[in-house]
């Protein structure tokens, strides 16, 4: 029987739950959450902290920590390699992935995704739904492609970005690592790191967005 350890216990980290349940229906399931902990009428909820314990190392590891914590999310991953910990990716039956692509361990495909030929995903990302990646393209550790977002054919995306819901990637774009992209844009052009950008054109902003 299949034990999975999912840490967080927000939206995301339920939503992961309900996915690998319908996968594996007879899995057993724990969290990691500070909050969830504190019922103590849940019997499978640890606090936060306690995933790096001997107790669990026979349990698959998930997190389960939306965008506004991806550098945690990374911090977590590398410890968790470190201690060991069994680590695998998710990628939803109805999805489309090219047996050339490459999908590394940690992250989450939602459903109708369309992964192409000789994509690479990072470790620890979230591919949310109906999104397309085109052929030759990166996308780097712990980054959050938010639902409809097209990746056009040999874009770069550097780690720990966020992309809004229905972006489009033109083809050959780079993208720095902890990018802000917001919703609706058309990046047709590189962009540098540490920013935040948005628009049809793309414009990058002297501020950055405040992801909610």
């Amino acid at each position: 029987m299949s034990q999975f350890a999912i840490i967080g216990a927000g939206a995301l980290g339920l939503q992961f739950k309900a996915f690998l349940q319908n996968a594996y229906p007879r899995a057993s399931f724990i969290f990691f959450d500070d909050n969830l902990a504190k019922d103590k009428t849940e019997t499978n909820a640890y606090r936060f902290d306690d995933y790096s314990h001997d107790n669990f190392r026979d349990y698959t590891f998930f997190i389960g920590l939306g965008y506004k914590h991806l550098g945690k999310k990374i911090e977590i991953l590398n410890h968790l390699q470190a201690l060991g910990r069994k680590q695998t990716s998710f990628i939803h039956p109805s999805c489309f992935v090219n047996p050339s692509a490459m999908i590394g361990k940690g992250s989450f495909i939602y459903p109708m995704a369309n992964i192409d030929k000789s994509v690479q995903i990072g470790q620890g990302c979230l591919i949310n739904n109906s999104v397309v990646i085109s052929h030759d393209s990166q996308i780097g550790d712990g980054c959050y492609l938010s639902p409809s977002v097209t990746v056009c054919g040999q874009v770069e995306i550097n780690e720990c970005t966020f992309v809004g819901a229905g972006a489009v990637i033109s083809n050959g774009v780079k993208i720095g690592k902890n990018v802000v992209i917001g919703l609706g844009s058309v990046v047709n052009k590189d962009i540098p790191e540490n920013c935040s950008a948005v628009g049809n054109p793309i414009k990058i902003l002297n501020k950055r967005l405040i992801l909610r």
